[in-house]
């Protein structure tokens, strides 16, 4: 963890004075905070959140039972924080995943479009369909053509 800049000096000889199995434990949560989006303020407030609880663990006096009470919250809270930032980083994902279709898959989807429409033999090809064919077709692209103004007009009443 100090290899990969992820603990400092400080944090990994407080690390290092929890037992081998408090270790273990530890390293475990640490991974999943690694795991998370190294921009995110969450990552950065779990993993201060953990580590100023080892050095309470390390450092304080305590029975055994009362230690490995202490300790097992800490992680315990380091695993609900983890959760959460998770779940804020999923709907990042999202948004960004609809932001991408937008911007990546729409130019293109309207290019192949536009090459259908522009061919040579399209109105053959159209009418060598089934009437049931054409209508299912029509009535697809009038689906298109109702959701791409649906979120056009999303898109627009933002200012």
């Amino acid at each position: 963890m100090l290899d990969e800049e992820f603990l400092n000096r400080a944090e990994c000889e407080t690390y290092l004075r929890l037992t081998l199995e408090e270790q273990a434990r530890a390293a475990a949560v640490f991974l999943k905070i690694a795991a998370l989006d190294p921009r995110s303020h969450e990552r950065r407030a779990i993993k201060d959140a953990l580590t100023t609880a080892m050095l309470d663990v390390a450092v304080e006096r305590r029975s055994m039972q009362e230690r490995e009470s202490v300790f097992a919250a800490a992680l315990q809270n380091a695993q609900d924080a983890i959760g959460q930032a998770k779940t804020q980083e999923n709907k990042a994902a999202a948004v960004d995943k609809d932001h991408n279709f937008i911007s990546a898959k729409l130019p293109t989807t309207a290019r192949k479009l536009r090459k259908i429409a522009a061919a040579k033999n399209i109105e053959a090809k159209i009418r060598s369909y089934t009437a049931e064919d054409r209508k299912a077709m029509s009535d697809q692209m009038q689906e298109l053509i109702a959701a791409a103004q649906e979120l056009k007009t999303l898109i627009d009443a933002v200012e």
